[in-house]
């Protein structure tokens, strides 16, 4: 059985400021509610392009949640698109990175 650790440990050793360990469970609690529902998002950025074709994008969706998808379309910034949540990015949250979520694009 793996030990349980508690706020002040992870706040100490998994470099999350004191007092924000609270905060990090409830993004993802959050993010975690809106899991395989489909919402509005408007496009930022194409962030990388890979070998297979595909882009990766980041967007931010109409309940403000920073979501990462890819994509074989060429999507522009400011363009709307419908995503469906696939799970928080709990190691990106808890390193301060903006991405909050893994989304698929729908439309």
């Amino acid at each position: 059985m793996e030990p349980v650790y508690g706020r002040r440990y992870q706040a100490e050793h998994l470099r999350i400021p004191p007092g924000a360990a609270g905060a990090v469970s409830g993004k993802i609690s959050y993010i975690n509610s809106f899991k395989e529902k489909t919402v509005e998002a408007t496009v930022e950025k194409k962030v990388l392009q890979k070998s297979n074709g595909k882009n990766i994008f980041h967007a931010v969706t109409e309940n403000f949640l920073h979501a990462e998808f890819e994509s074989e379309k060429k999507l522009k910034a400011g363009s709307v698109a419908m995503l469906k949540i696939i799970s928080a990015l709990e190691d990106s949250i808890k390193c301060g990175r903006e991405e909050e979520c893994s989304a698929e694009l729908l439309k």
